[in-house]
């Protein structure tokens, strides 16, 4: 009996010893845990959003890289409008820009045109060839001039004339003074598809 009562007495002591000791250390510990629970809900919550930015950078670039792809019922890949061909407008040609009496500048009015020959904006870089052809001789190439997608943008002009892209290419001081006519090679490259799209002519030139 007195064995069972010393048993007792310390078992309770141990108990009264915890419930002293116990709370303290619970309270601290959770402290502890709601400040990494709330480090964690906080980590979460961020790589969520990344996810979700990347998840629409995701969807943006393939929508841009597959125009193609319908997304609505009864929609055909021949009914979305995207650039498939060029044309000139009616000022397009070589310019006397001071007066001297020679052309010095090849300037193109130009329209991408949709499936339907609607003009139709691009984001696009462009490359612009100037080239002298003489029968019997090798061409030669009066400018090569290229335009980064942001220089297309700014060639961007709507007005009375039309809405379409101008760019303009120099010609070189030092061009055979005998040279009455140019092939113009442009060239421009549709970002969204990736789609070349070209258009040559042959411009008369004026000089002294």
């Amino acid at each position: 009996m007195n064995h069972t009562r010393k048993v007792c007495g310390v078992v309770t002591c141990l108990m009264l010893l915890g419930g002293c000791a116990g709370p303290r250390d619970f309270l601290n510990e959770n402290d502890i845990l709601r400040r990494e629970n709330l480090q964690l809900k906080t980590t979460v919550d961020e790589l969520n959003h990344k996810l979700e930015s990347r998840l629409d950078q995701i969807a943006a670039l393939e929508q841009a890289t597959n125009p193609d792809r319908p997304k609505l019922p009864g929609v055909e890949p021949g009914d979305i409008p995207v650039a498939v061909s060029l044309r000139y407008g009616m000022y397009t040609g070589a310019v006397d820009t001071n007066g001297d009496g020679s052309d010095d500048l090849i300037r193109l009015y130009f329209q991408p045109l949709d499936q339907k020959r609607r003009f139709i904006p691009v984001a696009a870089d462009v490359r612009v060839q100037v080239v002298v052809v003489t029968p019997g001789s090798e061409p030669l190439v009066l400018a090569d001039m290229p335009f980064t997608t942001a220089d297309l943008d700014r060639t961007y002009r709507t007005g009375v004339t039309g809405t379409h892209y101008t760019v303009e290419v120099p010609l070189p001081k030092d061009m055979p003074q005998d040279v009455r006519e140019v092939v113009v090679d442009l060239q421009v490259t549709d970002a969204a598809t990736g789609r070349l799209l070209s258009l040559e002519r042959s411009f008369p030139i004026k000089s002294k």
